[in-house]
């Protein structure tokens, strides 16, 4: 929005007492007519302000301690020597849980075969006592 302003040029060299060759309508529309400075004005470089502190967010929600699901987590971090021990922790204990699966399986099988032999025990008892 552009303002024009009449100036008279009698009273503007008298005023701050300008000869006729300081003063030209060019010198005049620069100061009195021309868009301000645009670093003044510029609104694009504002400080980036932190979004928590325009908006008051409610604390965020977290399980209460009495509930009876609640795990205290705690992540610690491990040095190299004891990720190492960890994991050769975690190989033992994989281990140990294949052979017990095995001694397991070995007791199902002999239980298993335990009532059979004696079933056929008996049996061939009886076919004793029959052919005697």
């Amino acid at each position: 929005m552009l303002q024009h302003i009449i100036i008279d040029p009698s009273e503007q060299y008298n005023q701050y007492n300008l000869s006729n060759e300081d003063c030209s309508i060019e010198r005049l529309e620069e100061e009195y007519i021309a868009e301000p400075d645009l670093e003044e004005n510029d609104d694009t470089n504002k400080e980036n302000v932190q979004f928590t502190k325009v908006f008051d967010l409610p604390s965020t929600p977290h399980r209460s301690q009495k509930h009876r699901n609640y795990k205290s987590r705690f992540y610690p971090v491990l040095t190299a020597g004891e990720r190492l021990q960890e994991m050769s922790f975690k190989e033992e204990e994989q281990l140990r849980q294949q052979e017990e699966r095995k001694r397991k399986a070995v007791e199902r099988q002999e239980a298993k075969e335990l009532p059979e032999t004696e079933q056929k025990a008996k049996k061939e008892a009886r076919l004793k006592k029959k052919l005697e």
